[in-house]
């Protein structure tokens, strides 16, 4: 936010106002977050990355952040600006 407030100073404007809005989602899994990611397309984005991931990785993956980040009602909170 720093920088876009920097290239608005720079490109002119007197006094730039950058605003920026938090919004906490809650997903019933790691997979559900993962998914929203995806369908936003903020996931790996390179040409040349490894597709690949297999089922049981993928599982064990969403055990351990659920573990890690999961909140008592056994959801995931993911927060966004």
């Amino acid at each position: 936010v720093r920088d876009a407030g920097n290239l608005l100073t720079r490109a002119g404007l007197a006094l730039p106002a950058v605003d920026v809005d938090e919004f906490t989602i809650r997903y019933g899994s790691a997979l559900d977050l993962i998914e929203h990611l995806r369908s936003m397309g903020e996931t790996n984005a390179l040409l040349q990355r490894n597709q690949a991931l297999k089922r049981e990785t993928a599982l064990a993956t969403a055990a351990i952040y659920q573990s890690m980040f999961g909140a008592e009602d056994g959801t995931i909170p993911a927060t966004f600006q």
